[in-house]
């Protein structure tokens, strides 16, 4: 089993909370912390549980969130200060993970079915 999902414990929910993209409601009705789903997986009986957070999508979220946030408020000439703080917040939490571990937008989980001939 594979899963991905936005991480409600990220840097980029915590800094727009409302605005945050990636709450895409109504799609997303409830999020789940890193530690929670490992728990969830592991009581639905699956084996070899890994769970981790990756900055990937921090770009894009950043630039879409913050469009939400400043929608009717900023200016075009504005988008290129916006891209570049994107850019510098994608490496900023690249650069983070390793020692923060649950600050990436997204949640990536693996998890093997004790069914599975695998």
């Amino acid at each position: 089993m594979v899963l991905s999902t936005p991480n409600p414990c990220s840097w980029g929910h915590s800094i727009f909370r409302g605005a945050w993209n990636s709450l895409d409601v109504p799609r997303h009705l409830h999020l789940f912390s890193p530690a929670l789903i490992a728990k969830l997986l592991a009581a639905a009986g699956f084996k070899n549980v890994t769970v981790q957070t990756v900055a990937k999508s921090a770009l894009p979220t950043w630039v879409s969130s913050m469009n939400r946030l400043f929608a009717a408020r900023v200016a075009k000439p504005l988008v290129p200060l916006t891209l570049l703080s994107g850019i510098a917040f994608q490496y900023a939490e690249f650069a983070c993970l390793p020692i923060f571990g649950n600050i990436g937008e997204e949640i990536f989980a693996t998890g093997v079915n004790p069914g599975d001939a695998t």
